[in-house]
């Protein structure tokens, strides 16, 4: 009986909570109107995974941003949040207005999966048309999977490093004010509150795609965090708690200060 009250109670909370940070967020957006105007868009890893409420992101570091400056935001506005989301959603803003973008994704991108898993992500992006072309230039690719098996299936993640380096790495050069988070290293014989396990070349891969951004793009480096700080700053290898996000908001803060707006417009 508990268990049935608390399914119908639960979005309720949830539901009221966003609300509340929605009249939060468009106060402070007014207070601030005089500061700089930024975007974040962030994948799962922009809110605490584990709130019994659900999605909720007064304990997001979107929390501290908005109380720094102007913030549009989406976070994980997707089952599977990419970069190649982020891309189609900032066609239609004008990034010049903001001092800076910030992206927090990849992990998505970058990580390898059971290649049936391909077909998952290919049906939640059905009416998604601008998903079609990675599916289709990456067909050759999907057909020649890594040797590393999970859940007795060969591995793949969403496409090759020549499609990232072709054809996304170049969009993504076009926004002069982005500030990419990358992803943190995963802690040697940890995985925290994840007992599902991850595909043993998980580091590796996400290690290998995010070096080819870092050399493009500015880069908040969470590949400085040792391992202690991973332990630390995630609950999971990949999502944080919070005090993960206190240091993800800090080092935001710090690289927005740090761009000249002449330089991006």
């Amino acid at each position: 009986m508990k268990k049935k009250i608390f399914k119908v109670v639960l979005p309720l909370i949830s539901n009221f909570l966003n609300v509340l940070f929605f009249v939060w967020h468009k106060f402070l957006t007014l207070k601030n109107i005089n500061k700089p105007a930024i975007l974040l868009y962030t994948d799962s890893r922009g809110f605490n995974v584990i709130n019994r409420w659900g999605k909720i992101f007064f304990d997001s570091y979107l929390n501290g941003l908005i109380n720094n400056y102007r913030v549009t935001y989406f976070i994980c506005p997707e089952k599977y949040t990419t970069i190649i989301d982020f891309l189609d959603t900032v066609k239609n803003h004008d990034t010049s207005k903001y001092k800076a973008v910030i992206l927090h994704c990849g992990v998505v991108d970058f990580s390898p999966r059971p290649i049936s898993n391909i077909a998952a992500v290919k049906d939640s992006k059905k009416n998604d048309h601008y998903f079609s072309d990675v599916f289709k230039a990456n067909e050759h690719y999907y057909s020649k999977p890594f040797s590393t098996l999970y859940k007795g299936e060969p591995t793949v993640n969403l496409y090759s490093k020549e499609y990232l380096l072709n054809k996304v790495m170049p969009q993504l050069a076009e926004i002069k004010n982005l500030v990419w988070i990358n992803s943190n290293r995963f802690a040697k014989n940890w995985e925290g509150n994840f007992t599902k396990g991850r595909p043993e070349n998980i580091g590796e891969l996400v290690g290998d795609f995010d070096s080819i951004l870092n050399k493009y793009l500015r880069c908040i480096d969470l590949k400085e965090w040792s391992d202690t700080e991973i332990k630390k700053y995630t609950i999971d290898n990949i999502h944080f708690t919070q005090i993960g996000f206190d240091e993800i908001c800090n080092r935001t803060v710090n690289q927005i200060k740090k761009i000249d707006v002449k330089e991006v417009n």
